[in-house]
């Protein structure tokens, strides 16, 4: 219930994405029933930096760019959520481990081409991924994804920045 109280609507105001509200709706009741599931965990790189340098609006486009990235590939069967702040999840319900590997290349196509929007702020995104079939530990498999995406977001940093 108390869910229910902070999240009025189903959809983040800004990004147009499911929240985390509806996320914790359909973990409660969805997705435990599916028969295998690929968990993309996503975080933007550089907000803060962009937020400092170029304004809360820059940061905002970030926060934009980003949703509409994963907007281009949600459907019936792939969710799309902002959980809160730079932090975004994607939901692939009842797909096999190689639909995991070709939705995180059509994703990272449409960021590709968010990114040639042309306004200059690049939008780069760190991806965890984990696939899990029936019976599967969804908190288990969110963790691995986790961990995952600190390893994309390492590799993505340059020497001596601070991983975020």
């Amino acid at each position: 219930l108390r869910d229910e109280i902070l999240y009025e609507s189903e959809h983040d105001k800004l990004t147009g994405l499911y929240n985390k509200g509806k996320f914790l709706t359909r973990l409660a009741k969805e997705y435990p029933l599916l028969r295998s599931v690929g968990i993309f965990n996503i975080d933007v790189n550089y907000l803060k930096q962009t937020n400092d340098l170029w304004g809360h609006e820059a940061g905002d486009k970030l926060l934009v760019k980003a949703a509409d990235s994963i907007r281009r590939v949600t459907s019936d069967t792939v969710h799309g959520y902002r959980l809160g702040g730079d932090e975004y999840l994607m939901i692939a319900c009842n797909c096999t481990e190689e639909d995991v590997g070709k939705l995180q290349a059509r994703w990272e196509r449409a960021l590709e081409e968010v990114n040639q929007a042309g306004d200059g702020i690049p939008c780069i995104l760190a991806v965890g991924t984990a696939f899990g079939q029936a019976p599967y530990d969804f908190a288990g498999l969110m963790k691995l994804a986790d961990e995952r995406m600190y390893e994309d977001k390492r590799r993505k940093k340059k020497p001596g920045e601070e991983i975020r």
